[in-house]
């Protein structure tokens, strides 16, 4: 069933074409605003695509069809019984490039300098379109990674509990399939010829540094990055709402 996927797009006011495009993907719960556009497209002097994944938004003109990430009390992002593209990751990296679709149509675009990047679950798309999509040849993935697998060995690893809000476990068939068919670095990333720099907290809690390596060394060859921030975790209290001031 095609769904509507709504997005802020913005270039720079005195841009005259040839310009590089970038697609920009939101965290777990969030959804684009006018700002992520505009202020990356300032920053960049890029054609930016700002978009709201499935189910997400706030307002009217931010909000995308589809089911969001908490349906089912979160099931929704494990939905891979049927086919691990039910996932709701897998349907925010489709909108992502659905986005990349739209920047080729533009004329200001030079469709040979197409980028993407995204915070936490829109750098987990970051990266899975990375891999999926020849279209893409520069990605920066921020505090966000695959290999969850690897992560949840820490008992407190935030994938347990959205596993437990939505009634499974890591033994349950949803979950090793969303492993093993989606999130699996050697899987999700072995064709991939996109540059990516991957960012990092030393101590992000979410997306831990054993994660971080396992899938940074998935991305064959020697022309990738990465950079870790010293002592920063997933994100600043003040500024994400995720975590209490203590």
């Amino acid at each position: 069933t095609p769904i509507l996927i709504r997005a802020f797009a913005s270039k720079p006011a005195l841009s005259e074409g040839n310009l590089p495009g970038i697609v920009q993907a939101h965290g777990l719960g969030g959804f684009a605003e006018e700002s992520h556009a505009t202020g990356l497209a300032a920053l960049t002097g890029a054609f930016v695509i700002a978009y709201t994944g499935p189910g997400g938004g706030s307002e009217a003109n931010n909000t995308s069809e589809g089911r969001a990430s908490g349906y089912g009390n979160g099931y929704r992002m494990f939905d891979t019984l049927v086919d691990p593209r039910g996932s709701w990751f897998w349907g925010h990296a489709v909108a992502a490039m659905r986005g990349i679709t739209c920047l080729e149509t533009r004329e200001e675009v030079d469709s040979q300098r197409i980028g993407m990047t995204g915070f936490s679950a829109g750098a987990v798309a970051t990266l899975l379109v990375s891999g999926a999509d020849p279209r893409v040849v520069a990605a920066v993935p921020l505090s966000g990674t695959l290999a969850w697998n690897i992560a949840v060995e820490a008992p407190n690893a935030w994938q347990h509990t959205l596993l437990q809000e939505a009634g499974l476990s890591t033994s349950s068939s949803e979950w090793l399939t969303l492993i093993s068919e989606l999130i699996l670095p050697t899987v999700a990333l072995s064709q991939t010829n996109t540059k990516i720099l991957m960012v990092n907290g030393t101590t992000d809690e979410f997306f831990p540094l054993t994660a971080h390596v396992e899938t940074y060394n998935a991305i064959p060859g020697a022309d990738k990055r990465t950079s870790l921030a010293a002592n920063f975790d997933h994100g600043c209290y003040g500024l994400t709402g995720v975590e209490s001031a203590s």
